[in-house]
């Protein structure tokens, strides 16, 4: 775009806006196309650290052109039986979805828009996409994140996510919200490590996934060999 196209808006953070019609960035010579159909804005930071002030704000469908680290919020729903059993709660993304369509998700999840809190973040996706009510999802503890970097056709993503453990009563079945999930699965530790060795998981909830698998002992170094490559793999600084 040129010059002129690009604006800074006040009062801080600034706000960077890309001024075309519909809302649609273009560079024929990438072939990339980035629809802004739904605009939401999210915070870009100095030093791509989420305690620094945010440098401006800037529309999540343009951060892959400028390398911007973008947010999001994952939720693990679980279920611990009377033996100690755990169970996971899976969720398989519709068919409509503009990314990654019709696979394997997080039973949750959901990207971090600027001026917005993590647990709003956390109770509003768990309300839109799961039918959980806020009052078993103040439940959810934070327990880790997991940052990533990945490259598609439509650009480069550095990404963090924050992670949550949710532990569901028994009773308890999620129910499709918003549209954006055709189906719920609760599932046994050893069915989730087998999907997990498929490519029928989205990438980064895979990963998310994993993680959980580590922290609950279901994964320990003396039984895998790429124990430390995973942990390591997991907790990348970017």
């Amino acid at each position: 775009p040129s010059h002129s196209s690009l604006t800074f808006c006040s009062p801080e953070p600034p706000v960077f806006i890309i001024h075309h019609p519909a809302y649609f960035l273009q560079i024929k010579t990438l072939k990339l196309l980035v629809p802004c159909v739904r605009p939401e804005f999210i915070a870009t930071f100095p030093c791509m650290l989420f305690c620094d002030v945010p440098l401006m704000w800037m529309e999540r469908a343009a951060t892959s052109l400028f390398g911007v680290k973008r947010y999001g919020v994952h939720i693990n729903g679980y279920t611990v039986s009377d033996s100690g059993e755990i169970h996971l709660w899976l969720a398989r993304r519709s068919i409509t979805k503009q990314t990654y369509p019709g696979l394997l998700d997080n039973m949750v999840a959901g990207g971090l828009a600027a001026g917005v809190g993590i647990k709003y973040t956390l109770i509003k996706e768990c309300e839109e996409e799961a039918c959980i009510p806020a009052d078993i999802t103040m439940k959810a503890h934070p327990v880790s994140t997991v940052s990533y970097t990945y490259e598609d056709e439509e650009g480069v993503f550095p990404e963090s996510q924050f992670v949550f453990d949710l532990e569901l009563p028994l009773d308890f079945m999620p129910c499709i919200g918003d549209g954006e999930v055709q189906e719920f699965y609760m599932l046994s530790i050893e069915k989730v490590k087998d999907l997990l060795a498929t490519d029928d998981f989205k990438p980064n909830s895979a990963m998310v996934v994993l993680d959980f698998l580590i922290r609950h002992s279901f994964i320990e170094p003396d039984t895998e060999p790429y124990y430390q490559e995973f942990v390591m793999g997991l907790h990348q600084r970017l």
